[in-house]
């Protein structure tokens, strides 16, 4: 995956100010995980990153593709 995506997704994901209240209370939670998940992982590491948008719902989750075949998802469910 081009690392100017990746770093474009990283940079949408973190413009949140989360210095009002906890951390864990914020509604945009899962942006912060899909930021941890990347800077763990390592860039050279994604093969892709998928947006899921819940049909019912208005949070969004994201599923990284790694290149060994595995991947990370930011819903604990999947």
């Amino acid at each position: 995956m081009d690392v100017a995506i990746i770093d474009s997704i990283i940079q949408e994901q973190t413009n949140t100010d989360y210095n009002e209240g906890m951390r864990e209370d914020n509604y945009e939670v899962v942006k912060v995980h899909l930021t941890d998940i990347i800077s763990k992982i390592g860039l050279d590491q994604i093969l892709e990153i998928w947006r899921l948008i819940i049909s019912c719902g208005t949070k969004t989750h994201y599923v990284i593709l790694l290149v060994d075949g595995s991947h990370r998802c930011t819903l604990i469910f999947l």
